[in-house]
């Protein structure tokens, strides 16, 4: 814009110096046409600034990094002529590190009509942003001046989420055989260890009967409900319940330095996550929460499951540098953990001595996310250590293969 004014600027001058050098009165008629139309344009902006109502219209609840969304503005024009060229300015702020972009989003509006504008978005990190509204800057046909006005549209927020990616995952275990519950426990120990279990599927465990049912050639004896045999004169057999038992643990560490960081870490463990869930297996996402000052613990067994931890898991904010080991010993699960994903940065000597100390798991796979080329190492029979780089982690993503147990 200051450049367009200077080229006026030259233009008067030059004109100007025309006149009194060639004692012409078209030079003079001319600078003076040229003065009229600069303060046209000047009365033009300042009319259509105070002409102009915007309401800034909640966005989606949901967007996906890397696709584009939009942003809606109704813009009303009270006037009778056209606002050729304006911009609405709105910040975008992440909820986990405050850090802030700023967009100028073009808009036209044609005289006494309200428009809806559509305006194109795209966000770089997954977490949860916040999108304020904060000016409108109105220019005229040849943009030599322009008016800022600030807006007073209230602010929306909205859910980033990770790309959605794929993993290979090979399922080793055995979740779908229980041993017998009267060969290998009593109904006490049972009750203790298992509170939760599945609504639609027959287990062995015997604190809990999922259905009583008419005895079929094969059923055991021990499974006859001798009381309601006697009361309906025939044998009825008890079925007992499928306990929801998640051998695999994932953790996210939550000790960031920035957005890029945080995004890369949701970004690999919603992979985890979905991989896993299409192997149809269940699973704990667990994260700790500094809001809460506790371990975030989600059990997750379906499609529904995963999109809601994941609006949990974008909505956390950073927090200081936690041990596994604390994480882990605030967990309640029903049973010792067959594999512990780590989600972290780099890790030093202490923490993966303490990794490779954890009692309560049997295998653990950290996924260090760091400036380095990708490699997997295995440190100990129970220990594997995989670099994930910074550069070119969907395509590294795509490499990795994960075995459950």
């Amino acid at each position: 814009m200051l450049k367009r004014l200077w080229i006026l600027l030259l233009i008067l001058v030059v004109t100007v110096y025309m006149g009194v050098a060639y004692l012409e009165s078209f030079p003079t008629i001319l600078v003076g046409i040229e003065l009229m139309f600069a303060l046209l344009s000047l009365f033009y902006v300042l009319l259509s600034a105070w002409g102009l109502r915007v309401a800034f219209a909640s966005p989606k609840d949901t967007i996906t990094v890397g696709k584009k969304g939009e942003l809606r503005a109704r813009i009303k024009n009270r006037l009778v002529f056209p606002v050729f060229y304006g911009e609405i300015m709105i910040e975008l702020t992440y909820f986990q590190s405050s850090e802030r972009l700023k967009l100028r989003l073009p808009f036209t509006s044609l005289p006494g009509r309200v428009s809806l504008m559509h305006l194109p978005i795209t966000v770089r990190y997954a977490g949860t942003l916040r999108i304020e509204p904060r000016y409108i800057y109105v220019y005229d046909f040849l943009h030599l001046f322009s008016v800022k006005r600030r807006l007073k549209s209230k602010a929306a927020s909205m859910t980033v989420l990770p790309e959605f990616q794929q993993i290979f995952v090979r399922d080793r275990s055995s979740r779908f055989f229980m041993p017998l519950a009267e060969d290998k426990r009593t109904e006490d120990d049972a009750r203790n260890n298992i509170q939760r279990f599945y609504r639609d599927r027959v287990g062995d465990d015997p604190s809990e009967v999922f259905q009583v049912r008419d005895y079929r050639i094969g059923d055991r004896l021990s499974r006859v409900d001798w009381k309601l045999t006697a009361k309906s004169q025939k044998l009825m057999v008890k079925d007992y319940s499928f306990p929801i038992i998640d051998r695999t643990v994932i953790l996210v560490d939550m000790h960031c330095d920035n957005q890029m960081s945080y995004h890369q870490r949701v970004h690999t463990a919603v992979a985890l996550c979905i991989s896993i869930l299409e192997a149809n297996c269940s699973m704990t996402l667990a994260w700790y929460d500094v809001h809460r000052q506790m371990v975030v613990q989600r059990h997750l067994e379906k499609d529904e499951d995963l999109f809601e931890s994941i609006g949990m898991l974008t909505a956390a904010a950073y927090c200081r540098k936690i041990l596994p080991s604390e994480i882990i010993s605030q967990l309640s699960l029903a049973c010792q953990i067959e594999q512990l994903l780590y989600i972290t940065g780099s890790v030093d000597e202490n923490e993966m001595a303490q990794l490779e100390s954890l009692e309560q798991v049997k295998r653990t796979r950290i996924y260090s996310i760091e400036n380095r080329d990708m490699h997997t190492e295995q440190l100990s029979e129970s220990l594997y250590y995989h670099v994930l780089p910074v550069k070119g982690l969907q395509e590294a993503l795509g490499q990795l293969h994960l075995e459950l147990y």
